[in-house]
């Protein structure tokens, strides 16, 4: 089975056991927020910064997807009692999967450093993520409000692995040209790649009190730490132009000779190739740094809307969810048969004394060993 596929239908296993948990420990809903990246395009009049110092927030871009959520492990309450998953002092584990659309872009003319700016370089990146995270929520606040509505909150961490798609490009001649096929510097990077997501957030829960509606309202940060350094198109150096695919490709590889005589003249020889006459590059200066990776962040709402025992954004979609993941498993192979929805419970991280565990689906790993 193709590698892709199997992390693809590893990411999506949550939504196998959506159908297995109690309908109320169930979470679908609906994600918006805004994007940014970190990489070799943005800062400010130093060269590199650390972290978000390192981001230019005039690129700030949107965001927006979908996410599965289904509780693995609950504490019990303050008084040691079991509980309600949202009881005062509860800690609670879920298992994740999102899914998100979001655009991130860079370009060199915003910078106020010389050596970025002259450079001139410029992306427009559009991502696919899939990601399966744990959240971590290490406490559950006690209820506030009136007679008409309560209230709680409950803060998280959460980190997983990820999968995404993307495809820069720049804008050159009035059109944005796909980057990764033109190998401006001279390698063929994969357009899908893995990621780490790391975050925090805050969930809020209000629930009227003459209804059986719930709401939930959850805002989070999440970084991702990517294992390339070509989410922008920009690496390490220059080529030789006689070793690129095009003209096209010469051309944005160096932007620098669009500017004209607007380049100062201190900086005009640290870009591009600068041959010797003997096929040497004197060019000594890189066209980014190959030694920090790129990453990418979003800062995101959360919503969800469930009324009585079904906790979902769009009222009984669990059950055709699991119905098509069966039939994505059964045509994949032999290997792929649904193992992972035969039930086994255990409490097996009752050992780590942080959780009460009620149930686990063990077959999740043997879902995984199968499938690899």
């Amino acid at each position: 089975m193709p590698l892709t596929i199997r992390y693809i239908v590893v990411l999506f296993f949550p939504l196998m056991l959506v159908a297995q948990n109690s309908p109320y420990y169930n979470d679908m809903g609906l994600i918006l927020g805004v994007s940014n990246y970190l990489g070799d395009i943005g800062g400010l009049q130093k060269t590199a910064q650390p972290f978000l110092y390192d981001m230019k927030l005039a690129k700030t871009k949107w965001a927006t997807g979908l996410f599965f959520r289904t509780l693995v492990a609950k504490s019990k309450d303050k008084a040691g009692r079991r509980s309600n998953v949202y009881s005062q002092g509860v800690q609670s584990l879920w298992l994740r999967t999102n899914f998100q659309y979001l655009r991130i872009e860079g370009d060199d003319k915003l910078s106020t450093n010389p050596g970025r700016m002259y450079r001139n370089l410029n992306f427009i990146n559009d991502l696919y993520s899939l990601e399966t995270v744990f959240d971590y929520y290490f406490y559950t606040s006690k209820k506030f409000g009136s007679s008409q509505l309560s209230w709680l909150f409950s803060p998280y961490l959460f980190s997983g692995v990820g999968i995404y798609y993307h495809n820069p490009k720049a804008l050159y001649k009035g059109s944005y040209i796909e980057l990764q096929p033109l190998k401006t510097e001279g390698v063929a990077y994969s357009n899908v790649g893995m990621s780490i997501p790391i975050g925090l957030g805050l969930q809020f829960i209000f629930k009227p009190t003459r209804s059986k509606a719930t709401h939930k309202l959850g805002i989070e940060f999440n970084w991702r730490y990517t294992f390339t350094d070509y989410l922008d198109d920009i690496s390490s150096k220059w080529i030789n132009p006689k070793n690129q695919w095009s003209a096209t490709s010469i051309a944005l590889s160096n932007r620098t000779p669009e500017l004209g005589d607007a380049v100062d003249p201190g900086f005009a020889k640290n870009y591009g190739w600068q041959d010797d006459g003997n096929g040497n590059n004197l060019n000594m200066a890189p066209r980014g740094d190959p030694n920090d990776k790129d990453s990418y962040l979003t800062l995101n709402i959360t919503y969800t809307y469930s009324k009585g025992r079904t906790s979902s954004f769009i009222p009984g979609l669990s059950r055709p969810l699991t119905k098509l993941m069966e039939r994505m498993s059964s045509k994949t192979g032999p290997k792929m048969h649904l193992y992972a929805l035969i039930v086994y419970r255990k409490d097996f991280l009752k050992n780590f004394g942080l959780f009460n565990v009620k149930s686990f689906h063990l077959n999740f790993f043997k879902f995984i060993g199968r499938s690899f």
